[in-house]
């Protein structure tokens, strides 16, 4: 999605929950929470229905709703949204992000207690204040106070498709300017970080071209405060903080070592330690990175996996991976219909995969505990078989397969019974309750999945949401041995806000065996989308086309998963 887009959706969400702290007309906040949806369920193609006109086509976009997605866009404001934070502080928002915290409660502490920050809230809850609100008990009051406290341990950041979307704003302003001949992207972004904390950008200028002229008027609507100027790896810069909260940082480099300066502004400081080591000091600046790499006796190190975790002596030694890449994805084992909570029909589903190039389909709705997003009981899966089987008929050339998502529950057990998960061509067993429990616990789950005859993969194993919910971690090494024992497969789901399997556990499943399957977990056709970002995890993680499943033909691994 880009910048426009989320832009749009993000000031659309904010607008919702202020307007419900302040109890004014649920019906309007509901209104602009259906308009943030279909924004980002439209994704790219809404700059073409602004430009045109017609954003109105768009489903829960009213006039008045198009037109203040055209502020947003036209301004980088919103007069809305001004107005209410005049009568509601909009850092109330960042109460939202506290675990069990809704709008209602953090309405009732604004208004009977006065607390408006995070560090007031903490305060209120260490002086035993919150138990003065109706609702808050002791053990609540106590349960917020640690909530708080994982919210300042977990990772700060953009995710990778809200960073791309920035980064590509950005990027648009500065080749308008004169004398640019390329933009690049550096940093944590270009090596696919999970979280993104500082959007790096290399403008490449001639060497004998005029000066960079930058002013804060280029990123006027994205950025706040002043630039100013810094100096990282030996070169001069300006850093500036976006109003989304992170620091973006821009260099220009001269054309004749365009090449150099991409090297040691991607690289983590690990990878370039390792590079000056090995003798980068020693040569000259150079125009292109493979010159860099060629000049330390190295093959070109992709981004992705400049850690510094060994790929130096790889390279030295030509033994660096042939990663997958997006084209190599033959099939997607993971995603959802309207049967819950997706927003798409099967039919709508199949024609979008095969837009996106893909063989072959898994149906894998949510099981009937997840009452929140309509999961399916027994009876609902035999019903859902029915049309599978039509939309098979429709579509000969393609392999559709029905699975389900089934819910590993908090005792261990699955969510349905074996007799219909041994109906399904593919079941995916994952977390979605009781993700507070340890480690221990959550460890015993996904183990007591794994050994469950009828599952053939395990799903987003972590279970996390990246800058958002970070769990207490599963003993990942407990839970692939067990998958290698038990000739399972483990997700990367490719949403952006999971990226789960987390990368660094890859190598560990190589090594064991286990297969990884990388799955959009689209909810809608434009969903599929999210597979490159998939792939970008994997290709950190540094795998191979034969190390991922959904990589392969389907009839190469489809009737040994059901062998089992």
């Amino acid at each position: 999605m880009n910048f426009r887009a989320q832009s749009v959706a993000m000031v659309f969400d904010q607008i919702a929950d202020l307007m419900e702290i302040a109890d004014i007309e649920p019906y309007k906040a509901a209104a602009y929470r259906r308009g943030a949806r279909s924004i980002r369920r439209a994704g790219d193609r809404v700059d073409e229905l602004l430009a045109e006109d017609r954003l109105q086509e768009l489903e829960g976009i009213g006039p008045a709703l198009a037109d203040k997605a055209r502020e947003i866009v036209e301004t980088g404001g919103c007069e809305q949204l001004e107005q209410l934070t005049e009568e509601v502080p909009l850092s109330l928002l960042d109460l939202l992000r506290v675990e069990g915290l809704g709008v209602k409660t953090v309405s009732a502490l604004y208004r009977q207690l006065g607390i408006t920050t995070l560090s007031g809230l903490e305060e209120a809850a260490r002086e035993k204040r919150l138990r003065r609100v109706a609702g808050i008990g002791s053990r609540r009051e106590q349960k917020i106070l640690t909530d708080i406290m994982h919210e300042h341990k977990r990772s700060k950041g953009l995710t990778l498709d809200w960073a791309d979307a920035v980064c590509g704003e950005l990027m648009h302003r500065l080749n308008a300017l004169p004398g640019v001949k390329e933009v690049f992207v550096g940093g944590g972004l270009r090596r696919r970080c999970d979280l993104i904390d500082c959007v790096v950008l290399l403008v490449e200028v001639a060497d004998n071209g005029r000066k960079l002229q930058l002013h804060e008027e280029v990123f006027s609507g994205l950025a706040r405060g002043p630039m100013e100027k810094k100096e990282r790896a030996g070169y001069s810069g300006w850093e500036f903080t976006l109003d989304i909260g992170i620091a973006a940082r821009v260099y220009p480099v001269p054309s004749s070592s365009a090449g150099t300066a991409r090297v040691r502004l991607t690289g983590s400081d690990s990878h370039v330690r390792q590079l000056c080591e090995g003798g980068l000091g020693d040569l000259p600046p150079l125009p292109e990175e493979e010159d860099v790499y060629a000049g330390l006796d190295m093959q070109w190190i992709s981004p992705e996996l400049r850690e510094g975790r060994g790929e130096t002596d790889l390279a030295r030694a030509g033994d660096l991976p042939a990663l997958i890449s997006r084209e190599d994805l033959m099939g997607d084992l993971h995603c959802h219909s309207d049967w819950s909570d997706g927003n798409a029909s099967i039919g709508e589903m199949v024609r979008a995969a095969e837009e996106w190039g893909l063989h072959y389909l898994a149906i894998t709705d949510h099981s009937r505990s997840l009452t929140v997003a309509g999961g399916l009981d027994v009876d609902d899966l035999r019903r859902q078989g029915q049309q599978i089987e039509e939309v098979r008929e429709e579509h000969p050339e393609f392999t559709l397969l029905h699975g389900v998502e089934v819910d590993i529950l908090p005792d261990g057990e699955l969510d349905l019974p074996g007799e219909i998960l041994g109906e399904l061509d593919l079941v995916i067993a994952s977390l979605h309750s009781a993700l507070r429990q340890d480690s221990q616990r959550l460890t015993e789950r996904l183990v007591c999945a794994a050994r469950h005859p009828h599952v053939h993969i395990i799903g987003h194993p972590t279970g996390r949401l990246l800058g958002v919910r970070e769990t207490d971690a599963p003993d990942l090494q407990r839970v692939l041995e067990v998958c290698a024992e038990e000739k399972k497969a483990v997700e990367i789901n490719a949403h952006p806000d999971r990226l789960d399997l987390p990368w660094p556990w890859m190598e560990r499943a190589r090594e064991l065996g286990v297969p990884l399957a990388i799955n959009s977990d689209a909810h809608s056709p434009e969903n599929f989308s999210l597979l490159a970002y998939g792939v970008d995890c994997a290709r950190k993680g540094g795998c191979e086309r034969q190390h991922i499943l959904n990589a392969k033909p389907i009839h190469s691994w489809l009737e040994r998963v059901h062998s089992k």
